[in-house]
């Protein structure tokens, strides 16, 4: 048995076009790039400051520097956040299937999780992967009574499995703190929705250092977006 740690991985993020915004920012293709292609913050931001400007057809305001003050100004001073729902990001979360469970109750979003239907453990090395309790101290004997249960269950898991039993139905031993992998794709202002639920004391650990590890993820990708929530609840700033 394997014991891992939640983690979070960007896997996409809204890009600008190949001809990045021509017709609207001076100089070519490649100058513009230059600017912006290689920075995802610049990148997610001038497609929010694209679309924003619509409202306003002040797309000849756009420059190679006025992406950060038109979200801020917008979405964090005015609290329009409509603008933010044009752009998207998918993160992939190693966690527990119990946080899963909680991670997938909002919407809108699209998930791919690893699937224990699919996925035959028994042929991955007779061994599973938990992700550890964070409530429980791992020098205590709490944690060794949680240790022993998941050996036992992978134990159980993998002789029914060879004993002739579909993996899939021998799945129902094992245990909801089962490493899981689990895809998920968010507009910007669903994913602020549910920093500001999720990174909160009152939920379970599991689900809060998951989440803010993706709040993390964000705040690097759209500091704009992401600053007011980054210094509220990772106490800091870029």
């Amino acid at each position: 048995m394997k014991i891992v740690e939640p983690a979070a991985k960007l896997l996409a993020y809204t890009q600008l076009p190949p001809e990045g915004l021509s017709g609207y920012v001076s100089g070519g293709v490649n100058e513009q790039r230059k600017h912006v292609a290689y920075d995802p913050s610049g990148e997610i931001a001038r497609v929010v400051e694209r679309c924003g400007r619509v409202s306003w057809k002040s797309e000849g305001k756009i420059g190679y520097n006025t992406a950060d003050d038109f979200m801020t100004r917008v979405v964090n001073i005015r609290k329009d956040e409509s603008i933010a729902e044009h752009c998207s990001a998918t993160i992939l979360f190693i966690m527990d299937r119990y946080a899963s469970h909680q991670l997938v109750r909002h919407r809108i979003g699209a998930y791919t999780q690893e699937s224990t239907h699919y996925i035959n453990y028994a042929k991955k090395g007779d061994e599973i992967e938990v992700c550890r309790p964070l409530g429980i101290p791992v020098d205590s004997e709490a944690f060794q009574i949680w240790k022993q249960s998941c050996l036992c269950a992978e134990a159980d898991y993998m002789k029914l499995v060879k004993s002739g039993v579909k993996h899939y139905h021998a799945r129902f031993v094992l245990p909801g703190c089962l490493k899981t992998e689990i895809a998920v794709t968010y507009n910007l202002r669903i994913w602020r929705y549910v920093f500001g639920l999720r990174c909160t004391p009152n939920n379970t650990p599991e689900i809060v250092q998951s989440m803010k590890q993706g709040l993390q993820i964000m705040y690097e990708l759209c500091p704009p977006m992401f600053e007011d929530q980054y210094k509220q609840f990772l106490g800091g700033a870029k």
